[in-house]
């Protein structure tokens, strides 16, 4: 009996979960599916999940609503020709997508799972969500469905629509950031910077730092890792940034991120971020932007420091730059937060027992089916 990933678009946010996950249940010798919308991500991304997992690209065409048509009813063949231990929703389009099927697979003893991996649209449920997933309950008992958030705000907001508790389990960072250790004695001058490719204004933000700073901080380095359009990349270097390739291999990252001396997450704090994480597992100290004031993963003046303008970032990140002892301890408890939060161990030993749990209720189902 095997698991089956139902995804929209696979973006970064949704690998970060959706590979380790895959890696953790092919060491257990769980068999796995991948129903997935076709795109140049994926084509970037599948590369790096084993060839033992079967993945089932479904070309987007014919227009929004009739692409999530196709992929619900290419959902409802593969249930009905397949077995399936669990069916694991990755992200909140493809549960409504499902939806009509669920029932009838929860009926079988299959068991399914829900990740909503900080979707915008959930976000943008806080006034109309409680009444689209309302209607979902009069045809599906939310309690049987358990969610797995990646950050706390999602799990606050899922318990909120849905009236169901919501498991945190946090994406687990390459061990090689945590082998990669920013040196105790660290004079680098270079500051690094990124954002996922869908944040807006992040090239911009880490530009005008870099513009800032440059006077203040002599022979400064600024360096962007990731994601960057044509049109960024030109943006980035005429405010002398060095680009590195999203392609970038874990290393060449880790070895970046070691050699600088503070980390710059230029995109909106929500949400899981992985450069974030990597910078924290290396011992970095990080400063992120937010106009709220609010971060998933740091935590204000004990992790990083959380800043909501260009300005108070530019201020922050040069009295930084020249207080070594604050570097230091931010550095420190940083990566101590790291290895607590986003080791592979931690993460599998969670995803496994899960996936335990879903198979001992499946076998109580069909005992009571019986």
């Amino acid at each position: 009996m095997g698991v089956l990933h139902v995804v929209g678009h696979l973006t970064e946010a949704v690998f970060d979960i959706l590979g380790p996950t895959c890696a953790a249940l092919h060491a257990e010798g769980r068999p796995q599916s991948l129903l997935v919308l076709e795109d140049n991500t994926l084509m970037r991304l599948s590369i790096r999940l084993n060839d033992a997992i079967q993945i089932h690209p479904l070309r987007t065409e014919g227009g929004f609503v009739n692409t999530w048509m196709r992929l619900g009813n290419v959902f409802q063949t593969m249930i009905s020709e397949g077995k399936w231990q669990a069916v694991y929703l990755h992200g909140l389009m493809p549960f409504v997508a499902a939806a009509p099927l669920l029932k009838r697979v929860k009926d079988s003893g299959t068991r399914v799972l829900l990740s909503p991996h900080s979707s915008r649209s959930l976000r943008s449920m806080k006034f109309f969500g409680q009444p689209i997933f309302w209607a979902l309950h009069r045809v599906l008992p939310m309690a049987g469905i358990e969610t797995i958030a990646s950050v706390p705000f999602d799990v606050r907001a899922m318990q909120r629509l849905t009236k169901v508790s919501a498991r945190l389990i946090e994406p687990p960072v390459d061990e090689i950031f945590f082998s990669a250790s920013v040196p105790a004695a660290n004079h680098s001058r270079t500051l690094v910077g990124s954002a996922a490719l869908d944040a807006k204004g992040a090239v911009q933000r880490f530009s005008q730092l870099a513009v800032l700073l440059a006077e203040s901080i002599p022979h400064a380095t600024f360096c962007w890792i990731g994601a960057a359009t044509d049109e960024d990349t030109s943006l980035l270097k005429a405010s002398g940034v060095e680009v590195l390739s999203v392609e970038t291999e874990p290393y060449e990252r880790a070895k970046v991120l070691a050699n600088a001396s503070i980390y710059l997450a230029c995109g909106e704090g929500r949400g899981f971020s992985m450069n974030v994480a990597e910078a924290m597992a290396v011992g970095l100290p990080c400063l992120s932007w937010n106009p709220d004031g609010r971060s998933d993963i740091l935590v204000q003046d004990e992790t990083g420091l959380i800043c909501r303008t260009v300005e108070e970032m530019a201020m922050r990140t040069l009295s930084l730059y020249q207080c070594e002892e604050e570097r230091v301890k931010l550095s420190e408890q940083a990566r101590r937060e790291a290895l607590l939060r986003f080791t592979d161990e931690e993460f599998r030993k969670h995803i496994v027992a899960l996936f335990a749990s879903s198979e001992r209720r499946r076998m109580s189902s069909v005992r009571k089916l019986r």
